[in-house]
C-alpha cells in the first residue's frame, strides 16, 4: 500500500537524478521541502529524523560535486543520495501515520 509520504520522497529522487539540470539553491531547497513534507505524514522516530537530517545535509554537497563534473561522472555521488532516500523511506514505513495524515484523509 503506498503512503502519503511517498510522492515526496518520489520527487526528491527526480530531484537527485536530474540535478546537473537545477541550480544548487533550488535542488537544496527543493530537498529540505520534500523532507519536511514527508516527514509531515508520520510520527517521526529517532531513526527517521536522524536519516532525514543525513539526506537534507548531503544535499549542498552533492549539488556542489554535481555543479563541478559532468553529469556522467557524478553518478557516484548521486546514488550515494539516492540509498540515504531508499534508507529514509524504509524507516518511515515503519512510522505510524501523523495525526495531521489521518485528519485530511491520507491514511
Amino acid at each position: 500500500m503506498e503512503r502519503s509520504f511517498e510522492v515526496h520522497l518520489d520527487m526528491l529522487q527526480t530531484s537527485v537524478r536530474q540535478l546537473n539540470m537545477l541550480s544548487a539553491s533550488i535542488f537544496v531547497k527543493n530537498t529540505k521541502a520534500c523532507v519536511a513534507n514527508a516527514l509531515a505524514q508520520v510520527e517521526v522516530t529517532g531513526r527517521a529524523d536522524q536519516l532525514a537530517y543525513e539526506v537534507v545535509s548531503m544535499a549542498p554537497r552533492i549539488a556542489e560535486i554535481c555543479a563541478s563534473l559532468p553529469a556522467k561522472d557524478a553518478n557516484g555521488e548521486k546514488q550515494e543520495m539516492l540509498d540515504h532516500i531508499s534508507q529514509l523511506r524504509a524507516e518511515l514505513h515503519q512510522c505510524e501515520p501523523s495525526q495531521t495524515a489521518r485528519a485530511l484523509g491520507l491514511e
